[in-house]
């Protein structure tokens, strides 16, 4: 993986008030190049470690208010996720390895995942497949609970002519479905079937063994609060926060999201 100083460029931002570090960075890692916002509210090993994984049409932007405000008091990282230099695309299990390959490279330990629509299906798969990484979770409008797929992600998903459907338009459109808007190409699609198809990350829920807190908007039309009502009964050890407003919490009420994470890493028991 080679040394993780070599890898880092130096700091390109100044810290914000009451924040004792920041910096944005790249690092090499088998699978291309990560750029990531690392800020903190001190140098201590033992602050807390948060690691902010954005969903797909959105990148580490979406966290900015919600970054600053967690940086405070623990420090905080906030990766752009992207397809490897490999060729993978934005599946699932290249972003997993890509997400546990930044942590051993920048040397954080274990840390608390926070993940936002397909970056909480991301978060998940992380915690069940490398737990040794994952101190606690934070999934905000997880798209697990199995649901009919929209006409929009069904066309993207047919063989052989959804791939030139969705680079010819119809990928915006399913993108603006999930309340996102970004590149779109047909490197997003096996990230778009498996958050379609959700039956493989349903079933990953009882394996989770993590404190896990489950976030959604009571005016989300994209993934209800109802589907947490459901969720948090299959999750072992887990609680269900629903706050006012709709798909983006971060966006829309960062104050709000920063009070319900931080009493959630007081609180629970990794």
């Amino acid at each position: 993986m080679g040394d993780a100083d070599d890898a880092l460029s130096a700091p390109r931002a100044e810290a914000p008030e009451g924040v004792a570090r920041a910096g944005t960075f790249e690092v090499a890692l088998p699978r291309g190049l990560v750029r990531y916002r690392d800020l903190g509210a001190t140098s201590s090993p033992d602050e807390k470690r948060l690691l902010l994984l954005h969903g797909l049409g959105h990148d580490a932007a979406h966290w900015n208010e919600l970054l600053e405000l967690l940086a405070l008091r623990q420090r905080v990282i906030a990766p752009d996720l992207a397809p490897g230099a490999d060729g993978r695309g934005l599946s699932l299990q290249a972003l997993g390895e890509q997400v546990v390959d930044l942590v051993a490279a920048i040397g954080v330990g274990r840390v608390t995942l926070v993940g936002h629509d397909s970056g909480a299906a991301l978060a998940l798969l992380v915690a069940t497949e490398w737990p040794e990484f994952v101190e606690r979770l934070v999934l905000i409008a997880p798209p697990i609970l199995p649901r009919r797929a929209h006409v929009e992600e069904r066309l993207a998903l047919l063989p052989l002519v959804g791939r030139a459907l969705f680079r010819r338009g119809l990928g915006r459109l399913v993108l603006h479905r999930r309340g996102a808007a970004g590149k779109v190409d047909e490197t997003t699609l096996p990230l778009l079937r498996e958050t379609t198809e959700r039956a493989a990350l349903f079933a990953r829920l009882p394996r989770v063994r993590c404190p896990t807190m489950l976030v959604f908007g009571r005016k989300d039309r994209i993934e209800p609060w109802t589907h947490g009502q459901r969720l948090v009964r299959e999750l072992p050890s887990a609680r269900l926060e629903v706050v006012e407003g709709g798909h983006c919490p971060a966006e829309e009420d960062p104050d709000r999201l920063a009070e319900l994470i931080e009493r959630f890493l007081r609180e629970a028991k990794a």
